[in-house]
């Protein structure tokens, strides 16, 4: 997306989508297949695990989680150090 900011010492996964206005600040981690809509705030030292999907102007508090597979609706505040679960099936070993 244009105008994203990129902190230093965050991370980007491989096939994320990336809309305009968002921020991901210093140490946030972002894993594979990551949608972020547009004008969202990812706080220093937050983690988006694989195949999230982030909506418009959510903001994920400093520390906090957000687990696989989970979906963040627009307009959500995400407190510091919340832990958000993923919804990804679980794989069955059959």
């Amino acid at each position: 997306g244009q105008g994203v900011v990129v902190g230093q010492g965050a991370t980007l996964g491989a096939g994320c989508v990336i809309g305009d206005g968002v921020m991901i600040d210093k140490d946030a981690v972002i894993g594979d297949d990551v949608t972020i809509d547009d004008n969202t705030i990812i706080k220093q030292g937050a983690t988006v695990d694989n195949g999230a999907v982030i909506g418009r102007d959510v903001e994920i508090g400093r520390g906090a989680t957000i687990g696989a597979c989970a979906q963040i609706p627009d307009g959500t505040v995400i407190r510091q150090r919340e832990n958000v679960p993923g919804t990804c099936p679980l794989e069955t070993g059959d």
